[in-house]
């Protein structure tokens, strides 16, 4: 129901901030550039990080010359479990107001 959504909208909200500012912490600095386009965003059901620095793609998975430095594959890791627990308590919370 719409309870529900919005709790995991919620929810997938407030774990993007937390998985913006790890990738930030993750991210490769030179000149911060990077780490600066770094955003997160919540589109319907899906949470959306990435970094739109034009060089991004690059220094994520490498190129034949470079080694990829997986900043934003680190921090998904890293914050997985987070996410997982969050959309849980979502569900129960909404499984547990639909009860009462």
């Amino acid at each position: 129901d719409s309870t529900m959504q919005q709790q995991i909208h919620d929810k997938l909200v407030e774990q993007g901030v937390v998985m913006e500012n790890i990738v930030k912490a993750f991210a490769p600095r030179r000149t911060g550039f990077l780490e600066s386009t770094v955003f997160n965003r919540v589109e319907d059901w899906l949470l959306k990080v990435g970094a739109t620095a034009p060089y991004a793609y690059f220094v994520e998975f490498g190129t034949r010359f470079m080694r990829g430095r997986a900043f934003i594959r680190r921090a998904l890791d890293y914050c997985w479990p987070g996410i997982w627990d969050r959309l849980n308590q979502a569900i129960d919370e909404a499984i547990r107001e639909a009860s009462a």
